[in-house]
């Protein structure tokens, strides 16, 4: 890891900042954010339902990236996998290594 950045699971308290991120990937991608509703039910079903899981990256207190996963099985191979939805970097923290 890169000096000045730390990866961790993600906190109820990172909610915030995640969303942030997560309308940063949005405009990246040249997609409509998720609205009010969906915001909340990502919330929800990373910290209460544990649906899917969150790791943050942050540089002085500040999340500037994350990666949200979930966890498949595949029946043809009775094996477990896991799926990475999305991994998102802040633009001006690209290249530094924090991906």
């Amino acid at each position: 890891m890169p000096a000045g950045f730390t990866v961790r699971r993600g906190r109820r308290s990172d909610a915030p900042g995640f969303v942030k991120l997560l309308v940063g990937l949005a405009e990246f991608e040249k997609l409509e954010p998720p609205d009010r509703a969906a915001r909340h039910r990502i919330v929800e079903d990373i910290f209460e339902r544990g649906v899917v899981r969150l790791f943050v990256a942050s540089s002085g207190g500040e999340l500037v990236g994350y990666a949200l996963y979930f966890y498949t099985y595949s029946s043809f191979l009775a094996r477990p996998g896991l799926y990475l939805e999305d991994l998102f970097v802040e633009e001006g923290r690209r290249g530094s290594g924090v991906g």
